[in-house]
């Protein structure tokens, strides 16, 4: 079972997820800029684009509903670091998702490479 972090700060909440999964589940077009993203992970907004996800999880049948196994919540005193992360409706973060997508038929080395070097350009 993938474990998953609710990070709590003094003033809002996130669920960080990665970001191949939620290609994987076709969903990443619908996440707002109000969510955060950095090195692979995207930390949703608990509003409106964790609740995205986990209605797309558990319409799977890959998470269950009533007990959230594999959401562990984390408490942060003061204001999360992560606000100072791209935002998903960044044009770094766009032009990152544009070149994934693109390069999915490429040879997997040219892939690890273009995408590492883009993912140090949008921190």
């Amino acid at each position: 079972m993938k474990n998953y972090r609710w990070i709590i700060d003094a003033g809002h909440e996130w669920l960080e997820v990665e970001l191949d999964e939620l290609e994987r589940l076709g969903i990443t077009d619908l996440i707002s800029r109000y969510s955060f993203y950095n090195a692979g992970m995207v930390y949703l907004e608990e509003d409106c684009d964790a609740g995205v996800f986990l209605d797309k999880k558990i319409k799977l049948g890959e998470l269950d509903p009533k007990t959230m196994l594999g959401v562990e919540h984390e408490y942060i005193e003061g204001d999360w670091e992560g606000l100072n992360y791209s935002r998903m409706g960044d044009s770094s973060v766009r032009l990152l998702l544009d070149v994934k997508r693109s390069l999915i038929e490429s040879p997997p080395e040219l892939d690890e490479k273009i995408l590492g070097m883009i993912a140090e350009s949008v921190k």
